[in-house]
């Protein structure tokens, strides 16, 4: 079956609530006619195609389910709908310095809050530090404000980690940085994907725009375990990719 025919399947609303329905817990057509409000023959006809396009599968009992060929092609769908949820951000923002595996990922980031306002958003990441009580993971162009006498402002025992872009410090930034004791806690990458702040509670993302600037006046935040997980392995990715202080230090 080519591409194109496969999202027309799964395009008829019935058939993809029926595919979100036995995707989460196999059932009977009866029960499935009762959650999308449909009559049995109506939904035997929506099944039945299902079926040919290799999607959904009928046990001994009755009980129908997502192969698990369609169960792959449905975990997909997520994030087309983050993405569709939200068609002028994209079209003014950039994935494309995001590593392949986290686009494909983007549906984690489906449950979340969408924030407008360049003061908005920046209220949002003061908040998110200040109710932190394990760790703090920033990803920035630039160490905020106090973040280098960062114990000193009440937050002992926090974690406290920051990826910054290298085109983005300068000599003085550096001699604080060593001054203060900052390397083991600080990291340097050529390319910034995002920019993050993320906690035990809570984390927010915002993208690039098309010129590669990030401008603060839209982002996404959410306590979702699921949009968490997202953050953090993304931070993780780029704290491998990253360069410490001290070699940093010998390109400057």
């Amino acid at each position: 079956m080519e591409t194109h025919e496969l999202l027309f399947e799964l395009s008829h609303p019935i058939r993809y609530e029926i595919m979100k329905i036995i995707t989460e817990q196999p059932h009977r057509l009866t029960k499935i006619g009762e959650k999308v409000d449909a009559n049995n023959p109506e939904v035997s006809r929506h099944l039945d195609r299902l079926k040919n396009a290799d999607l959904v599968s009928k046990n001994a009992d009755g009980y129908y389910s997502t192969t698990s060929f369609g169960h792959l092609i449905f975990s997909l769908i997520p994030g087309f709908s983050f993405i569709s949820d939200h068609p002028g951000y994209f079209l003014d923002h950039e994935l494309s310095l995001l590593p392949t595996q986290f686009i494909s990922r983007l549906g984690e980031l489906s449950n979340c809050t969408y924030t407008e306002g360049t003061i908005n958003n920046f209220s949002i990441s003061t908040k998110l530090v200040q109710q932190a009580e394990e760790r703090i993971s920033l990803v920035t162009r630039e160490i905020p404000q106090d973040t280098t006498s960062f114990h000193s402002r009440g937050f002992e025992g926090i974690q406290l980690r920051v990826i910054r872009h290298s085109d983005s410090v300068s000599d003085a930034d550096y001699d604080e940085c060593r001054d203060k004791d900052f390397s083991d806690r600080l990291r340097f990458v050529h390319e910034l994907p995002a920019i993050m702040v993320l906690t035990d509670k809570a984390a927010a993302v915002m993208f690039p725009n098309h010129k590669g600037n990030f401008d603060f006046a839209a982002g996404f935040n959410s306590s979702d375990p699921s949009f968490m997980r997202w953050c953090e392995d993304l931070f993780k990715y780029l704290w491998a990719e990253g360069t410490f202080l001290h070699e940093h230090s010998k390109m400057l």
